[in-house]
């Protein structure tokens, strides 16, 4: 059976703790893009970026049942989509964000 989620986290949320696909089809939907915004502007490479927030998705789906609750979702999401690029940028032996630059990402609209 497909369940048709309306875009609430509380919601999408339960239904990616029961293991509903369509659950994680709606959060794909709903933070697909501003996820990608995130990698795009840290990383600065649109392929690089695509890439990120394939492997971010793949470790929210596997994740999501350590997911406690004590912030939002998408601050959960937007803190593993920084800590993954932050990670790409010191494999590649690129510039490191420090608290600051991440400050400056929170605050600009990445609707």
């Amino acid at each position: 059976m497909t369940v048709i989620y309306m875009k609430k986290d509380e919601n999408i949320l339960a239904g990616l703790k029961a293991g509903d696909n369509s659950a994680f089809e709606a959060l794909l939907d709903l933070y697909g893009d501003r996820v990608l915004k995130i990698c795009y502007l840290i990383l600065k490479d649109l392929p690089a970026a695509e890439d990120a927030v394939q492997e971010i998705f793949i470790q929210i789906y596997k994740s999501i049942k350590k997911f406690k609750g004590n912030s939002s979702l998408y601050t959960w999401i937007y803190k593993i989509a920084v800590n993954k690029c932050r990670d790409l940028l010191k494999d590649k032996g690129e510039y490191y964000l420090n608290d600051e630059d991440i400050n400056l990402l929170s605050e600009s609209n990445v609707e």
